[in-house]
């Protein structure tokens, strides 16, 4: 997606990540559409950035998501998305789909070979129907409702 909203048309690129909920080789034109009009800000990230938020989410939230939920996280953690102080943030955790093979791997396994183009997290404009308010300066808690 990211290449794509930078090309302003759709690209085909051949996608690396282990995360599969991340692994798209061409997005929709009805994806890119929503995309172009709704989303401010697209970051890459490595799978390895990834994983440590899904631990993260992990410990902290006591849930188990799958790499693609945990993507938002993960730019959030390392600090590429720009907040405004005092804002805050609301990143949805859902899906279950985790190969426990791959995250096994992760920890502590053979060096997986990546590509951060396709891993990547959204962030929807603010006057978006289902907009995010934000993190306050990188200080990421987990509050459960």
């Amino acid at each position: 997606m990211k290449r794509s909203i930078e090309a302003g048309h759709l690209e085909t690129i051949d996608c690396k990540t282990i995360i599969d909920g991340l692994r798209v080789r061409r997005v929709g034109e009805i994806n890119f559409s929503v995309v172009q009009r709704f989303v401010d800000e697209i970051v890459a990230l490595p799978d390895r950035e990834i994983f440590d938020a899904l631990i993260w989410i992990m410990e902290r939230c006591k849930l188990v998501v799958e790499g693609a939920a945990a993507a938002p996280v993960a730019a959030l953690l390392a600090g590429l998305v720009k907040l405004p102080a005092g804002s805050r943030v609301v990143a949805v955790l859902s899906g279950g789909n985790l190969n426990l093979d791959q995250l096994r791997g992760m920890a502590g396994g053979p060096p997986v070979e990546i590509d951060a183009a396709c891993a990547s997290a959204s962030f929807p404009r603010a006057d978006a129907a289902h907009s995010c308010s934000a993190l306050s300066e990188g200080n990421v808690t987990s509050e459960m409702a």
